[in-house]
Protein backbone atom coordinates (compact mmCIF):
# COMPACT_ATOMS: atom_id res chain seq x y z
CA UNK A 1 0.00 0.00 0.00
CA UNK A 2 2.94 2.35 0.58
CA UNK A 3 5.19 1.50 -2.56
CA UNK A 4 1.35 2.33 -4.33
CA UNK A 5 0.64 5.48 -2.87
CA UNK A 6 4.61 6.48 -3.20
CA UNK A 7 4.45 5.67 -6.93
CA UNK A 8 1.20 8.19 -7.62
CA UNK A 9 3.64 11.10 -5.68
CA UNK A 10 6.83 10.05 -7.76
CA UNK A 11 4.08 10.18 -10.79
CA UNK A 12 3.22 13.57 -9.87
CA UNK A 13 6.23 15.86 -8.84
CA UNK A 14 8.06 13.95 -12.36
CA UNK A 15 5.33 15.58 -14.27
CA UNK A 16 5.35 19.09 -12.72
CA UNK A 17 1.59 18.68 -11.32
CA UNK A 18 2.57 20.28 -8.05
CA UNK A 19 -1.29 21.48 -7.19
CA UNK A 20 -2.44 17.85 -7.93
CA UNK A 21 0.49 16.69 -5.40
CA UNK A 22 -0.67 19.29 -2.65
CA UNK A 23 -4.16 18.24 -3.06
CA UNK A 24 -3.12 14.81 -2.75
CA UNK A 25 -0.71 15.59 -0.35
CA UNK A 26 -3.21 17.15 2.00
CA UNK A 27 -6.19 13.90 1.03
CA UNK A 28 -3.34 11.44 2.52
CA UNK A 29 -2.82 13.59 5.65
CA UNK A 30 -6.67 13.94 5.86
CA UNK A 31 -6.69 9.98 5.98
CA UNK A 32 -3.90 9.35 8.23
CA UNK A 33 -5.50 11.74 10.48
CA UNK A 34 -8.68 10.03 10.05
CA UNK A 35 -7.20 7.04 11.14
CA UNK A 36 -5.76 7.96 13.95
CA UNK A 37 -9.09 9.32 15.03
CA UNK A 38 -10.75 6.23 14.69
CA UNK A 39 -7.72 4.11 16.22
CA UNK A 40 -8.02 6.56 19.27
CA UNK A 41 -12.21 6.44 19.09
CA UNK A 42 -11.65 2.15 19.51
CA UNK A 43 -9.18 2.58 22.42
CA UNK A 44 -11.60 5.03 24.09
CA UNK A 45 -14.26 2.98 23.55
CA UNK A 46 -12.69 -0.17 24.70
CA UNK A 47 -11.15 0.94 27.69
CA UNK A 48 -14.82 2.81 28.66
CA UNK A 49 -16.18 -1.48 28.21
CA UNK A 50 -13.24 -2.40 30.77
CA UNK A 51 -13.98 0.39 33.03
CA UNK A 52 -17.63 -0.19 33.11
CA UNK A 53 -17.22 -3.95 33.65
CA UNK A 54 -14.84 -2.82 36.36
CA UNK A 55 -17.83 -0.94 37.78
CA UNK A 56 -20.44 -3.65 37.69
CA UNK A 57 -17.58 -6.02 39.45
CA UNK A 58 -17.33 -3.64 42.13
CA UNK A 59 -21.11 -3.14 42.29
CA UNK A 60 -21.20 -7.27 42.68
CA UNK A 61 -18.67 -6.89 45.30
CA UNK A 62 -20.62 -4.40 47.36
CA UNK A 63 -23.84 -6.35 46.70
CA UNK A 64 -21.59 -9.67 48.49
CA UNK A 65 -20.59 -7.25 51.36
CA UNK A 66 -24.04 -5.87 51.69
CA UNK A 67 -25.59 -9.52 52.24
CA UNK A 68 -22.60 -10.18 54.72
CA UNK A 69 -23.25 -7.32 56.64
CA UNK A 70 -26.69 -7.71 56.98
CA UNK A 71 -26.38 -11.37 58.49
CA UNK A 72 -23.78 -9.78 60.80
CA UNK A 73 -26.86 -7.68 61.63
CA UNK A 74 -28.92 -10.60 62.16
CA UNK A 75 -26.37 -11.96 64.34
CA UNK A 76 -26.38 -8.87 67.01
CA UNK A 77 -30.08 -9.26 67.10
CA UNK A 78 -29.89 -12.76 68.19
CA UNK A 79 -26.96 -11.53 70.41
CA UNK A 80 -29.25 -9.32 72.40
CA UNK A 81 -32.24 -11.79 72.86
CA UNK A 82 -31.58 -13.36 75.64
CA UNK A 83 -30.23 -10.05 77.44
CA UNK A 84 -33.08 -7.99 76.68
CA UNK A 85 -35.24 -10.21 78.98
CA UNK A 86 -32.09 -10.25 81.09
CA UNK A 87 -32.19 -6.30 81.23
CA UNK A 88 -36.04 -6.28 82.37
CA UNK A 89 -36.13 -8.65 84.41
CA UNK A 90 -33.31 -6.85 86.21
CA UNK A 91 -34.65 -3.25 86.11
CA UNK A 92 -37.94 -4.51 87.18
CA UNK A 93 -36.47 -6.46 89.91
CA UNK A 94 -38.06 -9.45 88.84
CA UNK A 95 -35.58 -11.76 89.79
CA UNK A 96 -34.68 -13.93 92.38
CA UNK A 97 -31.22 -15.98 93.70
CA UNK A 98 -33.52 -19.02 92.72
CA UNK A 99 -33.54 -17.81 89.31
CA UNK A 100 -30.11 -17.89 89.43
CA UNK A 101 -29.54 -20.83 91.03
CA UNK A 102 -32.34 -23.08 89.67
CA UNK A 103 -30.88 -21.82 85.68
CA UNK A 104 -33.76 -20.24 84.94
CA UNK A 105 -31.61 -17.81 83.95
CA UNK A 106 -27.46 -18.45 83.25
CA UNK A 107 -25.21 -19.08 86.27
CA UNK A 108 -23.33 -16.28 87.91
CA UNK A 109 -20.48 -18.11 88.46
CA UNK A 110 -20.09 -17.64 84.02
CA UNK A 111 -22.66 -14.44 83.11
CA UNK A 112 -22.02 -11.36 84.00
CA UNK A 113 -24.43 -9.14 82.12
CA UNK A 114 -22.76 -5.95 81.88
CA UNK A 115 -19.35 -7.83 81.66
CA UNK A 116 -19.64 -9.43 78.08
CA UNK A 117 -20.43 -7.28 74.45
CA UNK A 118 -20.12 -8.46 70.85
CA UNK A 119 -19.46 -6.14 67.84
CA UNK A 120 -20.91 -6.07 64.42
CA UNK A 121 -17.59 -5.07 62.54
CA UNK A 122 -19.48 -3.87 59.18
CA UNK A 123 -16.96 -3.88 56.10
CA UNK A 124 -17.18 -1.09 52.85
CA UNK A 125 -13.82 -2.43 51.11
CA UNK A 126 -16.31 -2.70 48.41
CA UNK A 127 -17.54 1.08 48.45
CA UNK A 128 -13.62 2.02 48.98
CA UNK A 129 -12.82 0.73 45.58
CA UNK A 130 -15.95 1.98 43.91
CA UNK A 131 -14.61 5.73 44.83
CA UNK A 132 -11.47 5.32 42.45
CA UNK A 133 -13.73 5.19 39.13
CA UNK A 134 -16.32 7.57 40.50
CA UNK A 135 -16.01 10.41 37.63
CA UNK A 136 -16.89 6.71 35.05
CA UNK A 137 -19.51 5.94 37.21
CA UNK A 138 -22.88 5.62 34.61
CA UNK A 139 -25.72 8.56 35.91
CA UNK A 140 -27.72 5.42 36.32
CA UNK A 141 -26.24 4.95 39.06
CA UNK A 142 -26.90 7.92 40.94
CA UNK A 143 -29.14 7.13 42.92
CA UNK A 144 -27.75 4.30 44.23
CA UNK A 145 -24.46 6.15 44.86
CA UNK A 146 -26.17 8.56 47.17
CA UNK A 147 -27.77 5.33 49.28
CA UNK A 148 -24.81 3.94 49.69
CA UNK A 149 -22.83 7.52 50.62
CA UNK A 150 -25.46 7.63 53.38
CA UNK A 151 -24.78 4.35 54.35
CA UNK A 152 -21.19 4.20 54.87
CA UNK A 153 -20.54 7.93 56.09
CA UNK A 154 -23.84 7.92 58.44
CA UNK A 155 -25.32 4.60 59.45
CA UNK A 156 -22.02 2.38 59.72
CA UNK A 157 -20.14 5.25 61.48
CA UNK A 158 -23.03 5.66 63.88
CA UNK A 159 -22.59 1.72 64.27
CA UNK A 160 -18.92 1.99 64.76
CA UNK A 161 -18.87 4.13 67.37
CA UNK A 162 -21.43 1.78 69.30
CA UNK A 163 -19.18 -0.87 68.26
CA UNK A 164 -15.87 0.87 70.03
CA UNK A 165 -18.16 2.45 72.64
CA UNK A 166 -19.66 -0.66 74.41
CA UNK A 167 -16.06 -2.26 74.28
CA UNK A 168 -15.12 0.39 76.33
CA UNK A 169 -18.50 0.13 78.76
CA UNK A 170 -17.58 -3.45 78.83
CA UNK A 171 -13.75 -3.05 80.22
CA UNK A 172 -14.82 -0.33 82.55
CA UNK A 173 -17.36 -2.31 84.42
CA UNK A 174 -15.09 -5.58 84.37
CA UNK A 175 -12.10 -3.02 85.56
CA UNK A 176 -14.58 -1.54 88.33
CA UNK A 177 -15.20 -4.86 89.26
CA UNK A 178 -12.04 -5.99 89.74
CA UNK A 179 -10.70 -3.62 91.87
CA UNK A 180 -13.52 -3.34 94.27
CA UNK A 181 -14.94 -6.99 94.70
CA UNK A 182 -13.14 -9.81 96.11
CA UNK A 183 -15.33 -12.46 94.61
CA UNK A 184 -14.21 -10.97 90.81
CA UNK A 185 -11.09 -13.87 91.31
CA UNK A 186 -14.57 -16.51 92.54
CA UNK A 187 -12.66 -18.82 94.45
CA UNK A 188 -15.10 -20.12 96.62
CA UNK A 189 -18.60 -20.38 98.27
CA UNK A 190 -18.33 -17.40 99.92
CA UNK A 191 -17.38 -15.65 96.78
CA UNK A 192 -20.66 -17.29 95.56
CA UNK A 193 -22.69 -15.58 97.60
CA UNK A 194 -21.29 -12.26 97.58
CA UNK A 195 -21.22 -12.42 93.57
CA UNK A 196 -25.02 -13.06 93.78
CA UNK A 197 -25.91 -10.11 96.52
CA UNK A 198 -23.99 -7.86 94.20
CA UNK A 199 -26.28 -9.13 91.03
CA UNK A 200 -29.24 -9.03 93.16
CA UNK A 201 -29.07 -6.03 95.14
CA UNK A 202 -26.09 -3.94 94.57
CA UNK A 203 -27.20 -0.44 93.21
CA UNK A 204 -24.20 -0.30 91.62
CA UNK A 205 -24.86 -3.19 89.01
CA UNK A 206 -28.36 -1.93 88.72
CA UNK A 207 -26.99 1.41 87.53
CA UNK A 208 -24.52 -0.42 85.35
CA UNK A 209 -27.59 -2.53 83.92
CA UNK A 210 -29.69 0.32 82.76
CA UNK A 211 -26.44 2.26 81.25
CA UNK A 212 -26.29 -1.06 79.41
CA UNK A 213 -29.81 -1.56 78.00
CA UNK A 214 -29.61 2.11 77.26
CA UNK A 215 -25.92 1.75 75.25
CA UNK A 216 -26.58 -1.63 74.17
CA UNK A 217 -30.40 -1.66 72.95
CA UNK A 218 -31.33 2.48 72.64
CA UNK A 219 -28.05 2.66 70.35
CA UNK A 220 -25.97 -0.35 69.05
CA UNK A 221 -28.72 -2.71 68.50
CA UNK A 222 -31.13 0.61 67.25
CA UNK A 223 -28.38 1.68 64.93
CA UNK A 224 -27.77 -1.72 63.49
CA UNK A 225 -31.13 -2.50 62.43
CA UNK A 226 -31.25 1.14 60.81
CA UNK A 227 -27.85 -0.17 59.01
CA UNK A 228 -29.93 -2.97 58.24
CA UNK A 229 -32.85 -1.58 56.41
CA UNK A 230 -30.39 1.01 54.72
CA UNK A 231 -28.09 -1.88 53.45
CA UNK A 232 -31.44 -4.08 52.30
CA UNK A 233 -32.70 -1.15 50.14
CA UNK A 234 -28.97 -0.91 48.43
CA UNK A 235 -28.93 -4.48 47.96
CA UNK A 236 -31.98 -4.16 46.13
CA UNK A 237 -31.26 -0.95 43.97
CA UNK A 238 -27.79 -2.34 42.53
CA UNK A 239 -29.29 -6.09 41.94
CA UNK A 240 -32.28 -4.65 39.97
CA UNK A 241 -29.48 -2.74 37.60
CA UNK A 242 -27.27 -5.44 37.25
CA UNK A 243 -30.21 -7.03 36.37
CA UNK A 244 -29.85 -9.99 39.24
CA UNK A 245 -32.68 -11.10 41.67
CA UNK A 246 -33.63 -8.24 43.96
CA UNK A 247 -34.05 -10.62 47.10
CA UNK A 248 -31.49 -12.54 49.35
CA UNK A 249 -31.79 -15.25 52.05
CA UNK A 250 -30.08 -12.68 54.26
CA UNK A 251 -33.48 -10.57 54.65
CA UNK A 252 -36.00 -12.39 53.34
CA UNK A 253 -38.51 -14.05 56.42
CA UNK A 254 -38.94 -17.98 57.35
CA UNK A 255 -42.45 -18.83 55.36
CA UNK A 256 -43.33 -20.97 57.71
CA UNK A 257 -42.97 -18.07 60.78
CA UNK A 258 -44.50 -15.18 58.40
CA UNK A 259 -47.95 -17.82 58.45
CA UNK A 260 -48.09 -18.02 61.92
CA UNK A 261 -47.60 -14.13 61.95
CA UNK A 262 -49.37 -12.79 59.40
CA UNK A 263 -53.26 -11.72 60.27
CA UNK A 264 -54.45 -9.11 62.94
CA UNK A 265 -53.46 -9.47 66.61
CA UNK A 266 -55.07 -7.80 70.15
CA UNK A 267 -53.48 -7.08 73.13
CA UNK A 268 -54.64 -9.74 75.78
CA UNK A 269 -54.62 -6.62 78.23
CA UNK A 270 -56.27 -4.42 76.23
CA UNK A 271 -58.18 -5.88 73.63
CA UNK A 272 -58.91 -2.44 71.69
CA UNK A 273 -55.27 -2.16 71.13
CA UNK A 274 -55.20 -3.89 67.09
CA UNK A 275 -51.80 -4.55 65.34
CA UNK A 276 -51.53 -5.73 61.83
CA UNK A 277 -48.98 -8.03 60.39
CA UNK A 278 -48.64 -8.14 56.37
CA UNK A 279 -45.65 -9.56 54.33
CA UNK A 280 -44.53 -7.23 51.76
CA UNK A 281 -41.52 -8.25 49.35
CA UNK A 282 -41.04 -11.77 51.35
CA UNK A 283 -40.38 -9.16 53.96
CA UNK A 284 -42.52 -9.03 57.26
CA UNK A 285 -44.08 -5.76 58.60
CA UNK A 286 -46.62 -4.64 61.64
CA UNK A 287 -48.52 -1.95 61.54
CA UNK A 288 -51.10 -0.10 64.14
CA UNK A 289 -54.36 1.29 63.52
CA UNK A 290 -52.78 4.74 63.15
CA UNK A 291 -51.04 3.10 60.24
CA UNK A 292 -47.25 3.62 61.95
CA UNK A 293 -45.26 0.90 60.63
CA UNK A 294 -42.33 -1.44 61.49
CA UNK A 295 -40.22 -4.10 60.10
CA UNK A 296 -39.91 -7.83 62.19
CA UNK A 297 -37.43 -9.56 61.81
CA UNK A 298 -37.02 -13.78 62.13
CA UNK A 299 -34.24 -14.74 64.60
CA UNK A 300 -34.44 -18.22 65.39
CA UNK A 301 -36.64 -20.89 67.01
CA UNK A 302 -39.50 -18.72 68.12
CA UNK A 303 -37.76 -15.46 68.36
CA UNK A 304 -38.30 -12.17 67.08
CA UNK A 305 -37.72 -8.66 66.53
CA UNK A 306 -39.25 -5.92 65.07
CA UNK A 307 -37.12 -2.44 63.72
CA UNK A 308 -38.51 -1.02 67.38
CA UNK A 309 -36.05 -3.24 68.91
CA UNK A 310 -38.87 -4.65 70.72
CA UNK A 311 -38.01 -8.79 71.23
CA UNK A 312 -40.76 -11.31 71.41
CA UNK A 313 -41.85 -14.84 71.71
CA UNK A 314 -43.74 -17.24 69.53
CA UNK A 315 -45.85 -19.64 71.85
CA UNK A 316 -48.83 -21.44 71.44
CA UNK A 317 -51.67 -21.84 74.72
CA UNK A 318 -54.95 -23.84 74.56
CA UNK A 319 -54.98 -22.99 70.48
CA UNK A 320 -54.44 -19.79 70.30
CA UNK A 321 -50.60 -18.19 69.05
CA UNK A 322 -49.59 -15.72 71.45
CA UNK A 323 -46.80 -13.31 71.22
CA UNK A 324 -45.11 -12.47 74.63
CA UNK A 325 -42.92 -9.01 74.71
CA UNK A 326 -41.56 -8.12 78.11
CA UNK A 327 -44.39 -6.14 79.70
CA UNK A 328 -47.17 -6.94 77.24
CA UNK A 329 -49.16 -9.87 75.57
CA UNK A 330 -50.32 -9.93 71.94
CA UNK A 331 -52.81 -12.64 70.92
CA UNK A 332 -53.80 -13.80 66.99
CA UNK A 333 -57.40 -13.19 66.33
CA UNK A 334 -59.62 -15.89 64.79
Amino acid sequence: MLKFFRRIRKGMLSENRIGKYLLYAIGEIVLVVIGILIALNLNNRNAQRKTEAKIESIFSDIMEELSSDIEKTTFIMRYYTRRDSMIYLVLNNKITAKDYENNKIPSPFTWNLTGWHSMVNLTNDGYNNLIAYLDAIPSNYNEVLKDLNDLYSSRKKAVDVFDQGMGEMIEKNKDFQKRNYSWYAFRNETDRKNKLEYLLNDFRYINEVEEYRNKALNNHLRHSINYRLKAIECYKKIAKLLDKPTDHKSFVFDQEIANMLVGEWQSVVQPEDVFTHFLKDKRLYGKNKVNQQWEIFYLYGNKIVDSDTDYATIVQENGNIILKYNSISLIKKD
